[in-house]
C-alpha cells in the first residue's frame, strides 16, 4: 500500500548557510549594499547575474581606469561578493549607463542615467549626482530639441575658437 504524502512540516528542511553573519537575511538591500564615493555611502540596488537580475552590480576590486581607486573599504570577507567585515557589500562595477527611449510622432523622448556619475573629481557637483539618481531609481531627461536645451537651467556653453594661427593635427 502506498504511503500518504508527508505534510510539508515533516519534510526535511534545507538550511540557509549565511556567510554574512553581520546582516540578517531580512535586512533591506540598500542598508547593506552600497557604492562609496569619497566619504559618501550611497545605497545600491541590483545583484549578481546568477541571481537572475537584469541590473547586474557587484564587486571586482580591479581598477578599470587610469584614475586612482576611489572606493576605500574595510577588510574584505568575500572577494567574490564584495562583503566587507563591517559595512556590507561594496559595489564597484555593473550597470553603468541606463537609457529608456520612446519614438513618438513628435520625435524621440528619452531618459537616462550614468549610474556612477560623470566626474571623478570629488569637488565637482557631477561627482555623485547621477549615482544618487540611480540609487533612487530615477532617470534624468535627455533633451533633443534646441528650445529644450537652451531652456535647461543647468546649461553651460563653452565656445571654442580656432583661428588661422591654430594648428590642428
Amino acid at each position: 500500500m502506498a504511503q500518504p504524502p508527508r505534510p510539508h512540516a515533516q519534510r526535511p528542511r534545507r538550511r540557509l548557510v549565511e556567510r554574512d553573519r553581520l546582516h540578517p537575511v531580512s535586512a533591506r538591500l540598500g542598508n547593506v549594499q552600497f557604492v562609496r564615493k569619497e566619504d559618501r555611502v550611497i545605497p545600491m540596488h541590483g545583484g549578481a547575474a546568477f541571481e537572475g537580475v537584469l541590473n547586474v552590480v557587484g564587486y571586482s576590486g580591479a581598477n578599470a581606469t587610469l584614475l586612482p581607486q576611489s572606493q576605500q573599504q574595510g577588510a574584505l570577507v568575500s572577494l567574490g561578493t564584495g562583503l566587507t567585515s563591517q559595512e556590507g557589500y561594496l559595489v564597484d562595477f555593473g550597470t553603468s549607463f541606463l537609457m529608456v527611449m520612446e519614438f513618438t510622432p513628435q520625435g524621440p523622448r528619452a531618459n537616462a542615467v550614468l549610474s556612477y556619475s560623470q566626474n571623478a573629481d570629488p569637488d565637482s557637483p557631477r561627482f555623485v549626482d547621477q549615482t544618487e539618481l540611480f540609487s533612487g531609481k530615477q532617470l534624468r531627461p535627455i533633451l533633443f530639441e534646441k528650445a529644450d536645451i537652451l531652456a535647461d537651467p543647468a546649461l553651460v556653453t563653452t565656445e571654442l575658437v580656432v583661428d588661422n594661427t591654430s594648428r590642428l593635427e
